[in-house]
């Protein structure tokens, strides 16, 4: 995790331009933990057609927010669904959670989902919770695929995504696994 680099501003004032730069640190203990990762981490097809994986989430920050890309690879399994949970899901039934994201691609193996919670005083939720299902089938015999997250750092956020004054949330990521 970085824990500091350079802040640059500049301000207009009457006028007259202001430019300025300051370094910051943040200490081990300001980082909340959020945890991203695929429950089962390593799921089986074991004699079925189908299998399917929650994306789960673990955090001690309010998320307001997130958007995640994960990469399979195309030749041994295809995405066939992906739900963002509601009420089932991480948001619970204390915001209305709004589908920002949705597709995947089956030739390239990418999933692009996100999703945002909304409603009247919604501070964010923090919890452990699933933030998708996603259901692969196999498409050869062994339908071996690494479950990858590939952006880099995922876009979760304690405020809405569409928001100029967003602040990023920390976050640890475990790759997952599919396997025969």
């Amino acid at each position: 995790q970085n824990t500091s680099g350079e802040i640059t501003a500049e301000a207009t004032y009457e006028g007259s331009t202001y430019d300025g730069s300051a370094d910051i640190a943040i200490a081990e203990s300001d980082v909340i933990p959020t945890e991203v990762y695929f429950n089962p981490e390593s799921a089986s097809f074991a004699g079925s057609d189908t299998v399917t994986v929650d994306l789960m989430m673990e955090t001690d920050s309010p998320m307001l927010s997130w958007k995640i890309e994960l990469g399979f690879q195309p030749t041994r399994v295809s995405c066939v669904d992906v739900e963002i949970l509601g009420t089932n899901g991480i948001f619970g039934s204390a915001a209305n959670r709004l589908i920002t994201d949705l597709e995947w691609d089956n030739t390239n193996g990418l999933i692009l989902m996100g999703a945002a919670g909304q409603a009247d005083g919604f501070e964010g939720v923090s919890d452990t919770g699933i933030l998708a299902r996603i259901k692969f089938i196999a498409l050869v015999a062994d339908p071996a695929s690494d479950l990858v997250f590939t952006n880099d750092p995922l876009e979760i956020y304690n405020f809405p995504v569409s928001n100029p004054a967003v602040k990023a949330i920390f976050v640890n990521t475990t790759n997952g696994q599919i396997t025969e």
